[in-house]
């Protein structure tokens, strides 16, 4: 079983599309943990309208992304728990592909696929990465630091599954970071081991990948750059 979490903070329009991409998973045995950060708009309601068992709405004030990210950990039932934002979405297959990384690697304790990216203009993008350890298919991703160095991260939020009790043992994310908190705590894993990565959307886009809605990709680059100069220094520390 994966526990699904989703932080929710006014996306009345986007979440609804969200949650119909988690629910048409060809992969059944999930829950979906929402975690609504004090929305003012009708994102809950929203949410109430889908009548599906598996679906909880946890409520807080608002704190932030990192907190309700945590929040949703907290409240997750099961050790494998993947993530989605509320204005992104998955294509059918992810989740599959997502337990096939699982058992295929029981080693690891994060799981990523590749992802693509839509512009503002609905044009699909697909993420650009530094050289990986492998190629095409999966593997492990030993070099997390200079894979994540330049271009697109190899780690998005909503296309990775941690273990739970990993999670927990980096502290989760760090509350107070206005942008790339998730960054932070995809190094810090990276520094305890290695990161088990599906990598064949360019052959297989519905198995693998996961659409984003990014609108500078440039600033990406910058972001992703600063914070893992930060968590090598965390990491050596």
């Amino acid at each position: 079983m994966i526990s699904i979490v989703i932080p929710l903070y006014n996306k009345e329009q986007q979440v609804a599309r969200t949650l119909r991409s988690v629910l048409g998973q060809t992969f059944r045995e999930f829950e979906v943990v929402v975690v609504d950060d004090g929305s003012t708009d009708n994102s809950v309601a929203v949410v109430r309208g889908f009548d599906d068992s598996r679906i909880r709405i946890v409520g807080q004030p608002n704190s932030g992304v990192a907190a309700a990210r945590n929040r949703g950990i907290a409240e997750a039932h099961y050790d494998l728990v993947a993530f989605v934002d509320a204005d992104d979405e998955w294509k059918p297959e992810y989740l599959q592909t997502q337990y096939e990384l699982y058992c295929k690697y029981p080693g690891c304790s994060v799981f990523a696929t590749a992802y693509e990216f839509r512009k503002p203009s609905d044009e699909i993008v697909k993420a650009r990465f530094n050289r990986r350890p492998f190629d095409g298919g999966s593997g492990l991703l030993d070099e997390y630091f200079m894979v994540a160095s330049k271009f697109d991260p190899p780690l998005w939020t909503s296309a990775v599954m941690v273990r739970k009790s990993a999670l927990q043992a980096v502290g989760g994310f760090q509350v107070g970071v206005k942008s790339g908190e998730d960054l932070l705590t995809w190094a810090r894993l990276a520094c305890r081991g290695s990161i088990a990565c599906c990598d064949i959307h360019w052959r297989c886009i519905v198995r693998v990948t996961v659409i984003l809605v990014l609108p500078n990709r440039m600033t990406l680059w910058a972001i992703n750059l600063r914070f893992c100069l930060a968590a090598t220094a965390v990491c050596r520390g």
